[in-house]
């Protein structure tokens, strides 16, 4: 049984909900996928209200499918300013095509995905591929898997459809991330026939953050800490919230990575920061290109990739309770108006003395006009890089705040709010993939 839960987690190791490169899959009969797709509805106890779609793909296919999935919910303009402000914020490096390096990257590691856009769950078969047995237990692992991601999309469209407003709410979808595939896994791994008993939530994230090391020194050894350092963190982390709230979690999913990564923390209530009153002073050659939410998770990304030796203690980020960013031209120039909200001063004390530790090399990845500046107000952090130096006088206090637990609490700040993140529309819907 250990030989099988272990198989599981290798299995379950990158988002969309995937498996372990390499085991190629091919055409599976009809009745074997109606066997899994009832096991899979019966274990999530959620009734099949459409036939599941599946289909077989190739390799490069599956790159075209991934970007797809993206450009659904990030298209045009919009993907094009979101990357700018994680550039901005030094979470990604300017030289690297954010589209291309996910999908390239999340390609070569697994062979299954389900895309909400096209209620389609797709297999990876390429043509020296073993095609689908009843006795090869990883494919049926990765079936059910996908399976239950397809019954959420049928039973919790409003979680899985694209919705403009949560494009600019990172940390929140992180969050949403983790519930999904952490339900995903837990009723996926409770569908499988050769499995009868779960495993603890500790056993799996230590199983889960193992094989995460091995792929971080591995095949994705190149990509940015972005998609390294948050390769396992939907499964460990979700498992461990599917396993204690069963099939309740998607009721009321998680609104922040702090509920996510902390058990104790789980229905803890957060600030919600608006900053455009904030930014409402700004000078006139200066517009907001994109607002968002970093969170805990993003935090610690940031703190850990761009520190001298890659060794930050963790008190650096946690005691996170809100924030928000956005990313500024003012003509040609980079800038940066960051808030945050701690849950004590010397938790604001300790994550503004880490950040001003790695303001050089967020101004140098950033190509910012010099180091952003981290001051501590009591239980704030402003952040602001030089040419924006004439907010800081009375930015924290006019930021728009509210304290909530939610997501539709978090929609409801932001909705009621005097002007909504300024972001480019949405212009068009991502096509059909033809490369099948």
């Amino acid at each position: 049984m250990r030989d099988a839960r272990r198989l599981f987690w290798v299995l379950c190791l990158v988002a969309l909900g995937c498996a372990q490169a390499g085991s190629g899959v091919g055409p599976w009969q009809r009745a074997g996928l109606a066997t899994v797709v009832e096991r899979a509805s019966a274990a999530r106890g959620l009734p099949v209200l459409e036939p599941v779609a599946a289909e077989a793909v190739s390799t490069d296919c599956l790159r075209q499918l991934i970007r797809d999935v993206i450009e659904a919910q990030l298209t045009g303009a919009t993907l094009a300013a979101y990357q700018q402000s994680l550039e901005t914020v030094g979470l990604w490096p300017p030289d690297r095509d954010l589209l291309q390096t996910y999908s390239t990257a999340y390609a070569g590691e697994i062979v299954g995905l389900y895309s909400p856009s096209q209620r389609r769950l797709f297999l990876v078969q390429d043509s020296d591929g073993p095609g689908i047995r009843p006795d090869a237990p990883e494919q049926e692992v990765t079936l059910a898997h996908e399976i239950v991601h397809a019954l959420q999309h049928q039973h919790y469209p409003e979680l899985m459809d694209p919705d403009p407003f949560w494009l600019s709410q990172d940390d929140a979808q992180a969050a949403l991330d983790a519930a999904l595939e952490g339900d995903a896994s837990r009723f996926g791994l409770e569908a499988v026939s050769f499995i009868d008993s779960l495993p603890e939530p500790d056993e799996f994230w230590q199983n889960a953050e193992l094989e995460g090391r091995l792929a971080r020194n591995g095949p994705l050894s190149e990509v940015p800490a972005l998609i390294q350092l948050t390769l396992t963190y939907p499964y460990a982390y979700g498992y461990r919230l599917s396993f204690r709230e069963g099939a309740e979690l998607l009721d009321a999913p998680p609104a922040s990575t702090e509920q996510v990564l902390h058990p104790g923390q789980r229905h803890a209530a957060f600030a919600a920061i608006d900053l455009a009153p904030a930014l409402a002073a700004r000078p006139a050659a200066c517009r907001t290109v994109f607002a968002n939410t970093m969170g805990e998770l993003q935090i610690s990304v940031l703190l850990r990739d761009l520190s001298a030796d890659g060794e930050v203690d963790a008190e650096a980020w946690e005691g996170w309770d809100g924030d928000r960013y956005a990313a500024l031209l003012c003509g040609e120039r980079r800038e940066l108006a960051w808030l945050s909200s701690w849950d004590s001063e010397a938790d604001a004390a300790q994550f503004a003395a880490a950040y001003n530790a790695v303001a050089a090399a967020v101004a140098s990845r950033a190509e910012l006009s010099g180091p952003p500046r981290a001051q501590q107000i009591q239980r704030d952090v402003v952040v602001l890089s030089p040419g924006l130096e004439a907010l800081r006088d009375g930015f924290a206090e006019r930021a728009r705040r509210s304290r909530v637990r939610e997501r539709a609490e978090l929609r409801a700040h932001f909705e009621a709010g005097s002007a909504v993140p300024e972001m480019p529309p949405q212009t068009q819907e991502s096509p059909a993939t033809s490369c099948r």
